[in-house]
């Protein structure tokens, strides 16, 4: 799985083993990117050989970052959480945005198609999440706007965008221009990807099984750096001298907590809170 290159098609992959193994997908998920890590610092490594042997300048890890192939970032085991998860939320908009995923009731009872950007977004307004950065907060919310456009793609949309860093983002997290290999369509390997159609092709992704669980993982890791600034907060003598300060923040965690226990089992683990 580690070698996948293709960010969505290791959640699917990670899912499925999780459902043949009966393990935690976050369990999974650690082991294929400490394994990441390991094989990009093989990668690292062998490259520094080179240009040693090359006489050529070690690179800093501006430079290292910079020359990570987009389709498939270096993300360090601190980091993952942060950046990692909202990577992969703008990669499904750009990629999948304008897809209909599934339909839900209006108000008048009639079954309205829901897009990929569409659920996202009232995913993370049910809890009052919105992403962390501008350039995917507003990926999101023109996705939203031209959803429902005629012939909208959204990938197509986003490359060609006028905002410079989109553009760039959007050229970054679009398909990948090296297909997976054909190791993975031969029936050992079959995912939710393959049911019904033997294939491994972006339009047979199960968006409606894909997209929830990455939004609750987003969604968890959101909450548990709340609850973590929370506890931070309690520990600090001002807020304990102010008793109702220290009651709005302890009824804060409570709900929070709260929320976080639901989103865990959404993900198929617990929550550690260290």
């Amino acid at each position: 799985i580690a070698a996948i290159p293709d960010e969505i098609k290791r959640t699917v992959y990670i899912q499925h083993a999780s459902q043949q193994l009966k393990m935690p997908e976050r369990l999974i998920e650690r082991a294929v990117n400490a394994q990441r890590n390991k094989l990009n610092a093989e990668k690292q490594k062998e490259l520094e050989r080179e240009q040693r042997q090359t006489h050529i300048p070690t690179y800093s890890p501006e430079g290292e970052k910079a020359t990570s192939s987009p389709s498939s970032p270096t993300i360090s085991q601190d980091n993952i959480e942060k950046a990692g998860l909202e990577t992969y939320v703008a990669q499904m908009i750009i990629r999948y945005g304008e897809r209909i995923m599934c339909t839900i009731e209006d108000e008048d009872g009639q079954d309205m198609p829901l897009s990929v950007a569409e659920y996202i977004s009232l995913s993370l307004k049910d809890d009052a999440i919105q992403l962390q950065t501008p350039a995917c907060r507003s990926i999101l919310e023109e996705a939203i706007e031209n959803a429902h456009t005629p012939n909208f793609r959204a990938e197509q949309y986003f490359n060609n965008h006028p905002n410079e860093q989109i553009r760039e983002l959007a050229f970054k997290l679009g398909t990948d221009a090296v297909e997976l290999s054909k190791l993975y369509d031969i029936p050992t390997f079959s995912t939710p990807i393959d049911k019904g159609t033997g294939q491994g092709n972006d339009t047979d992704l199960r968006l409606d099984e894909i997209v929830p669980s990455l939004i609750a993982s987003y969604k968890l890791n959101v909450i548990q750096q709340e609850l973590q600034t929370i506890i931070e907060q309690m520990k600090s003598s001002e807020v304990k001298a102010d008793k109702d300060k220290y009651r709005q923040l302890l009824l804060q965690f409570t709900q929070k907590k709260k929320l976080s226990t639901e989103l865990a089992k959404q993900c198929g683990d617990r929550v550690v809170l260290k």
